[in-house]
């Protein structure tokens, strides 16, 4: 996410240079890589990462293609029963010049959350930076997704 800590990694013990092994350190945000956003990211009343149950991010998933879409509608999901597959993984391919954050990427239409709840749903993914547009400073998508009680 622009205006995070860059990724990086160095050694602070080498063999070279008289110690008995290689070691590393990798400095990184939070947002690098793919990762996962608990409540508390967002609202500090919310679940911290450690307190999120680990067989929510373990198991069946489904990978709906939203690719060429601008908005991820509930209609474009017509007929999906998350019951058996609880976690649904968006693929758009909206971000595929990783040397470059992308400008835009798909929007979670408002409601989206609250209908893949009640569908049976436990987890969102996604293959893009944010499920709130990037200049977005209220969050009203993520808030959704709390309040539906997704991850």
């Amino acid at each position: 996410w622009p205006g995070d800590t860059p990724t990086a990694f160095d050694f602070v013990a080498t063999k070279a240079g008289g110690y008995s092994c290689n070691v590393g350190r990798a400095t990184l945000s939070m947002h690098a890589g793919t990762h996962v956003d608990a409540t508390y990211h967002y609202d500090d009343a919310g679940a911290r990462i450690d307190e999120i149950p680990l067989d929510t991010y373990v198991g069946p998933a489904r990978v709906i293609d939203v690719r060429g879409h601008a908005t991820i509608t509930p209609d474009l999901l017509a007929g999906v029963d998350c019951r058996a597959t609880p976690r649904v993984l968006f693929r758009s391919d909206a971000w595929t010049e990783v040397t470059q954050f992308p400008a835009t990427w798909p929007q979670l239409a408002p409601g989206l959350a609250t209908w893949l709840a009640a569908q049976g749903a436990r987890l969102i993914g996604l293959d893009f930076p944010s499920v709130d547009h990037r200049e977005s400073k209220d969050l009203p998508i993520h808030h959704e997704i709390g309040r539906a009680g997704l991850f």
